[in-house]
C-alpha cells in the first residue's frame, strides 16, 4: 500500500511539527519557522509520494500568477481564424445553468463577509475597512487592484484581481500577516468574486489550539466537513448555498484544488492553445472544476508548541464558485472568438479591396 503524506512526514516531524499543507515562509532571526519548517518537510514528502504514482498526462494549460495558483493561463495572439464556441460543446458537458434571477452573494460562503459572487464595488467598502492602508503593491498593507483584459479585444481593461493585506501585530511590530485575494470573473457578463482566498498567520508565542480553530470553521461553514486530510477540511455547497454530501453517480464535490477559469492576468484566450474551444477541453474545465459547485477548503497548520498541546501557526481558506466561473470564462471565450471573427474577416474585406496591379 502507498504511504501518505502523513506516514512520510512523521519520522522527519513527530517530535516538533504535524502539518499538512504549503505556507508563505515567515523568516525569523531566533528560529525557524514552524510554518517553513512544513512547508520544507511536506513538499519533500509529496515529492515522495509522487514518485510512487505514474505520471499524470500532460494538459495544455500553463502556470498562472503566483497569486492564484489553480487559474487557467494567459494565452499567446491568435495564429489561426476562430469559430465561436457552440452551445452544443457547452451542453455536451452539461455545464449547469444559473439558479433562478442569478446567484445571492448573501447565500453564499464568505470570509469575513466577503462573499463570493460579490461584485468590486460590494466588496471594496468593506475590504478597505478590513485592510487599511496605501495598497499599493501585493505585498503593502491595503487593498491592491490589478485590472486585466483581453489582449486583442477593443475593451477597456477591468478589475481582475484583489490582493489585500494587513498585519494584525503591527503595533508590537511582530511578523504575522492577514493576506486576502479575490479574482473575478470576466465580460461580458457580470463580473463577480468566483476566488477567495485567505491566508492568516498568528503572533508567536500566542498561538490558538488545533481544537479551537478547527471548532471555529465548523460553526462557520458547517458542522460535518469532508476531510481531505488530517489536517485538511473541506465543504461543498450548491449554487443556493445547500450544503452537497459526496455520494456515488455524481462528481464529488469538495475537493483540494478546484480549478479556476477566471483570467487574474491579461489573456488573449481561455484556452490553452488561442484556439476554438473544442469538447474535450471544455470537460478537462468541469473535470477541474469539481463538480461545478461551491467549494470551501480549509488548510490548518498544526505544530506541536511542546508538553504535547497541538496549536496553530496559521491557516488557508480558499473558495470557488465553479458554476458561475464556468459560465462566465463560456461566455467570455465566445466573445473573444467572434471578435477574432470579425477582426479576420475585416482582414479579408480589406484585402478584396486592393486593387490589382498592372499585369
Amino acid at each position: 500500500m502507498k504511504r501518505s503524506i502523513h506516514s512520510l512526514l512523521a519520522g522527519g516531524l513527530l517530535s516538533t511539527i504535524l502539518v499538512c499543507g504549503l505556507f508563505p515562509e515567515r523568516a525569523s532571526a531566533q528560529f525557524q519557522n514552524p510554518i517553513t519548517a512544513a512547508k520544507d518537510a511536506y513538499n519533500k514528502a509529496k515529492a515522495q509520494q509522487q514518485d510512487q504514482k505514474p505520471a499524470a498526462p500532460a494538459t495544455p494549460q500553463t502556470a498562472g500568477t503566483p497569486a492564484q495558483p489553480e487559474t487557467t493561463a494567459a494565452a499567446q495572439p491568435m495564429s489561426a481564424p476562430a469559430q465561436a464556441a457552440s452551445s452544443a460543446t457547452a451542453q455536451s458537458a452539461q455545464i449547469p445553468a444559473a439558479p433562478a434571477g442569478g446567484i445571492d452573494p448573501s447565500k453564499l460562503p464568505d470570509v469575513q463577509g466577503i462573499h463570493l459572487g460579490m461584485t468590486s464595488q460590494e466588496m471594496l467598502p468593506k475590504l478597505k475597512a478590513l485592510y487599511p492602508g496605501p495598497g499599493t503593491g501585493t505585498s503593502v498593507p491595503g487593498v491592491y487592484q490589478l485590472k486585466v483584459q483581453y489582449i486583442h479585444a477593443p475593451d477597456t481593461p477591468w478589475l481582475g484581481q484583489i490582493v489585500a493585506n494587513v498585519n494584525p501585530c503591527e503595533k508590537l511590530s511582530l511578523n504575522c500577516s492577514d493576506q486576502l485575494y479575490v479574482t473575478f470573473s470576466a465580460p461580458p457578463n457580470k463580473q463577480v468574486a468566483v476566488y477567495l482566498k485567505r491566508s492568516l498567520t498568528f503572533q508567536n508565542g500566542k498561538f490558538p489550539t488545533a481544537d479551537t480553530i478547527i471548532a471555529a470553521l465548523k460553526q462557520k461553514y458547517g458542522a460535518n466537513p469532508v476531510m481531505l486530510d488530517a489536517n485538511t477540511l473541506a465543504w461543498g455547497f450548491d449554487e443556493n448555498g445547500q450544503p452537497l454530501t459526496p455520494g456515488p453517480g455524481r462528481p464529488q464535490p469538495p475537493c483540494r484544488n478546484s480549478l479556476v477559469l477566471s483570467p487574474n492576468h491579461s489573456i488573449a484566450a481561455y484556452t490553452a492553445n488561442t484556439m476554438p474551444l473544442q469538447t474535450q477541453e471544455l470537460k478537462h474545465w468541469v473535470t477541474m472544476a469539481c463538480g461545478l459547485a461551491v467549494n470551501v477548503v480549509a488548510q490548518v497548520y498544526v505544530v506541536n508548541t511542546g508538553n504535547g498541546a497541538m496549536s496553530v501557526a496559521g491557516f488557508d481558506v480558499t473558495m470557488t464558485e465553479d458554476g458561475e466561473d464556468i459560465r462566465d470564462a463560456l461566455a467570455g471565450e465566445q466573445y473573444i472568438e467572434n471578435v477574432n471573427k470579425a477582426a479576420q474577416q475585416q482582414q479579408l474585406k480589406n484585402a478584396q479591396q486592393q486593387k490589382v496591379p498592372t499585369l
